[in-house]
């Protein structure tokens, strides 16, 4: 299924800014880890991290990849009010996805 889309980047799919929000969380450990650093304990930086990788997983196996997005340059959108169901006749968009 093709998705027509403004975006140039990921901000497509929700899913995985949700799986980035949850990568980021392990930056703090990635330090400690790289650079000899210990502040957090063995065991709770140990299980944190376990839950962060099953809230990862749990994003991931949420998104449809039978999904194709591709981007499209619409200007006619920005010159038209689009009203209730009413589609772009250019690129399909409808009101609900600008």
């Amino acid at each position: 299924m093709e998705i027509k889309t403004i975006e140039d980047g990921w901000g497509c799919v929700p899913k995985l800014t949700d799986v980035t929000q949850e990568l980021d969380t392990l930056s703090s450990y990635v330090y400690e880890i790289k650079n000899c650093v210990r502040q957090s304990d063995l065991s709770s930086m140990v299980e944190d991290m376990k839950e962060i990788m099953d809230n990862v997983k749990y994003h991931l196996d949420m998104i449809d990849t039978t999904k194709e997005y591709k981007t499209v340059d619409c200007s006619n959108c920005d010159e038209m009010v689009l009203y209730g169901d009413e589609e772009c006749p250019d690129c399909g968009r409808d009101s609900f996805t600008q």
